[in-house]
């Protein structure tokens, strides 16, 4: 009786023992569902993966014929949380993470999104700081339509959503004041980003820009679309 009482205690420890490893295990693994709550403020210092680091990977490789959805080149999708996690991303270590090494390579043939759409040095540094803070599906309420200038607002958007389609190399360049100060007046500008009934919905494959973000630019066109 003893032997077996001995033996009913090791396996229950054995059990209890497997339970806390897989529990351990659950507790590492990175939560790709869990999101923080969108309508906190924004934290200087903190970046936010839906207001800054989605923007660049749909404008610049989620779209038609690369990897966005329907098309998902080489089977990978970058239009989404989950998949661009999936698709090459540690946590906290932006040295070991596929994507990372990918927009960072100095082979034009390797380099990813390819030339010219090569991301800016400070879109490579944003996405660098995101994964070094943990890659968080995070996301924060930030909209002063008030305060807005060409190179900290409108650029910046425009840069992260049509760099990719809009590059000097492309039939219409928005890579410079003058060529989206040219749009803006036109029309073809608000026309595309409103999703107005005429015009290409822009940008493209994406979801329309929030009435903050569309605000921000209506503020820089109504200020006389300075250079500032």
């Amino acid at each position: 009786m003893k032997m077996f009482h001995m033996a009913a205690i090791q396996a229950r420890l054995g059990v209890g023992l497997i339970g806390l490893a897989l529990l351990a295990t659950a507790s590492c693994r990175h939560d790709t569902t869990q999101v923080a709550d969108a309508n906190v403020p924004c934290e200087p210092g903190v970046v936010y993966f839906k207001n800054e680091i989605l923007p660049i990977f749909q404008g610049n490789c989620a779209y038609a014929g690369c990897h966005g959805q329907g098309s998902a080149k080489d089977f990978v999708k970058l239009d989404d949380y989950a998949s661009i996690i999936r698709s090459g991303i540690k946590p906290g270590k932006p040295d070991g993470s596929k994507i990372y090494e990918a927009i960072i390579e100095t082979n034009p043939d390797d380099v990813m999104p390819p030339p010219p759409a090569k991301l800016t040095t400070a879109q490579i540094d944003l996405i660098r700081r995101w994964i070094e803070q943990g890659a968080l599906n995070n996301g924060c309420k930030s909209c002063d339509t008030l305060s807005v200038t060409f190179s900290g607002n409108v650029k910046p958007m425009i840069d992260n959503a049509c760099g990719s389609c809009h590059s000097p190399s492309q039939r219409l360049d928005l890579s410079t004041w003058q060529a989206v100060k040219t749009a803006a007046e036109s029309g073809k500008l608000m026309g595309a980003l409103e999703h107005r009934p005429g015009f290409l919905p822009m940008p493209q494959g994406t979801p329309k820009w929030s009435d903050c973000e569309l605000g921000k630019v209506r503020t820089w066109i109504r200020d006389g679309m300075p250079n500032n």
